[in-house]
């Protein structure tokens, strides 16, 4: 967790436990580099996942009253893992479409603008 500047955390379909273990590892590892001089800020977290969310997610999470207010990949790692540095995405959609498309990103040729075939 300590080497996660310039890195990315995905967070593929876990509710509860997957995103607050990463907040509290998170934090540790935030405070280790703060008393040696060092940041995390540079990361990248994104959410895969079944649920959706409204459109001004980024917004931040809905208040107690809402019952999405207790959905932790968005109020933990969308929001509070961000806020002190980082960028956050949410993907919906089923694993077995979302994953395929994220890998093909990530390994098909590029131009040397930076765009993809087609």
């Amino acid at each position: 967790m300590r080497r996660l500047e310039g890195g990315v955390y995905l967070n593929i379909g876990s509710a509860v436990t997957g995103p607050e273990v990463f907040l509290k590892a998170l934090s540790m590892a935030r405070n280790a580099a703060r008393q040696e001089g060092g940041r995390i800020t540079d990361f990248t977290t994104a959410v895969f996942d079944l649920a959706g969310l409204p459109a001004n997610w980024r917004a931040g999470p809905p208040g107690k009253e809402d019952a999405m207010y207790y959905y932790r990949p968005w109020k933990t790692l969308l929001c509070r893992t961000v806020a002190d540095g980082g960028r956050s995405f949410f993907f919906q959609g089923d694993h077995r479409a979302t994953l395929p498309a994220l890998w093909t990103e990530l390994v098909q040729p590029r131009d040397a603008l930076g765009a993809g075939p087609g």
